[in-house]
């Protein structure tokens, strides 16, 4: 996020330049940078920003369902309990889909559907995968107003139903066409779309999360992933209940419905991802459906079971996060984030921050070994070392701005080593990957035929205890002899 959204102030467009998420995740925070100036404190109050707009959505979803003194629960859970800044945005366009919904839900005309389809919209273009949940949202709505017009009843009241139904997608789609298009338009003006497209085409399909996140997880995740779909499927069957009873007249009915979805759509985008348990505050959505049936329970309970139950429920809530507590880098939530601040010594980028990384020092030491170097005005990170690279304040002008995450195909890994003969960037990554010691996570692997390359090309200049920055061995690396050292190494053959 931090080296991507810098990148764009030096006129790099996502996606197109560098692959990458959907670009307005970059856009914004470049776009605070430009204002406020690049630094990771600037990023801080960004993301406190995004975490309070977050948790107004959540409360307004709540506020569908629950008494005002409940409704804030789900979002205090959420931005105050240690979890991953990195999924963020992604909730906050999730939230942004579904509060859309809500809304057309509670004012059912075509104003509020074409705003619904506007707000599905800016989620796409924040986080694409979010963008498409609420599209996927919308169209099931969309189904169960068709199904319910197939409901007993006078003809009127039937074509009243397919009219609504027709009023909410055809609104809904001209909303979100309307940001889509108006993204692509952009990157046609500035003849990116065709890199872009490119770029597209080289995304991995498919990801091993489906079965490892679930499997490699604690105990605790595998409960409250069953605990979720459970309580999602009975809210969901209530709510579907509630409309056959009522010829489809309870909109409550349709708010437990699309609430249920909601819950189930983010419960299968953290098993579709190899994070794991690190994407738990997905389940901010899932604590409202756990809040919503617990209530339905408890209401006719006296004072003490309620207040035992609620006491229960932050207990449960707060667990979510508790094995993550030690992973402070990581963490998103608003406690974390205004925790007192220390400038770390010769880093500018971190001034009035509190580094939480073991790798400091390393950072403090590769910062000011660039500071004084006078050539390679370049670096590029493997994966894990992204945020060193930009606190070294250098650049990145080539396409491989994260390397190692996924693999990369024999072309793409040709045209990365011409590109590193070409302007002979720094490098740094993580100790243990340069020193061959066990790679869980495949790193090495997905970029074979580089990292024959950088070990053959390449020369330690610093190496600490959690980081190594790798510098050109020859002054002068033309691409001519890039070439050449392709034919002695892995990328020789096929993919």
């Amino acid at each position: 996020l931090l080296i991507n959204s810098a990148s764009v102030l030096s006129g790099q467009w996502p996606i197109a330049d560098f692959s990458s998420y959907s670009p307005g995740l970059y856009w914004g925070l470049a776009g605070f940078f430009k204002l406020f100036g690049v630094s990771v404190l600037t990023d801080r109050i960004y993301l406190i920003i995004v975490l309070l707009a977050t948790g107004q959505l959540a409360y307004f979803v709540a506020r569908r369902f629950l008494p005002a003194h409940l409704a804030v629960v789900p979002p205090l859970v959420y931005m105050f309990a240690p979890g991953p800044w990195y999924k963020v945005f992604f909730i906050f366009s999730l939230l942004l889909g579904a509060a859309g919904i809500f809304l057309w839900l509670r004012r059912q005309d075509w104003r509020s559907a074409l705003f619904a389809g506007v707000l599905a919209g800016v989620a796409f273009v924040v986080r694409w995968e979010a963008g498409v949940l609420a599209f996927v949202l919308a169209a099931g709505l969309g189904a169960l107003y068709v199904l319910e017009a197939g409901l007993k009843g006078p003809p009127s009241y039937r074509w009243s139903k397919l009219r609504r139904a027709l009023i909410f997608i055809a609104c809904f789609l001209t909303g979100a066409a309307g940001l889509v298009v108006g993204l692509v338009a952009l990157y046609w003006r500035a003849g990116k779309l065709s890199a872009a497209a490119a770029t597209i085409r080289g995304y991995p399909t498919s990801y091993p999360g489906v079965y490892s996140a679930f499997t490699e997880s604690s105990l605790w995740a595998h409960l409250a992933l069953v605990l979720g779909v459970l309580a999602s499927l009975v809210l969901f069957s209530e709510g579907l209940l509630r409309l056959w009873r009522s010829a489809g007249e309870d909109r409550s009915g349709e708010q437990r419905v699309v609430l249920a979805a909601a819950a189930l759509a983010a419960m299968s985008y953290q098993l579709g991802f190899w994070w794991g348990e690190r994407v738990l505050q997905c389940y901010v959505l899932v604590y409202l459906v756990w809040l919503l049936v617990a209530f339905a329970i408890v209401e006719r309970l006296t004072t003490f079971y309620r207040v035992a139950a609620l006491a229960t429920f932050l207990l449960v809530a707060g667990a979510s996060y508790t094995w993550e507590l030690n992973d402070r880098f990581y963490s998103g939530s608003i406690t974390t984030l205004l925790e007192p601040t220390v400038r770390l010594a010769g880093v500018p980028r971190l001034a009035g921050v509190r580094p939480f990384s073991p790798g400091a020092d390393d950072v403090a030491t590769i910062v000011n070994i660039l500071s004084h170097s006078s050539r390679h005005r370049m670096i590029v990170p493997i994966t894990q070392a992204e945020t060193v690279a930009f606190l070294t304040g250098l650049p990145n002008l080539t396409r491989y701005h994260m390397l190692g995450l996924h693999r990369m195909s024999h072309h793409d890994q040709v045209s990365a080593i011409k590109t590193f003969g070409r302007l002979r960037p720094y490098v740094v990554m993580r100790r243990i990957f340069w020193r061959g010691w066990p790679d869980k996570q495949g790193v090495i692997s997905h970029i074979e035929c580089i990292f024959s390359y950088l070990h053959r090309e390449y020369t330690p200049s610093y190496v600490g205890n959690l980081y190594v920055l790798l510098e050109p061995r020859k002054a002068e690396l033309g691409s001519r002899a890039a070439e050449g050292t392709i034919k002695k190494s892995p990328c020789s053959g096929s993919s």
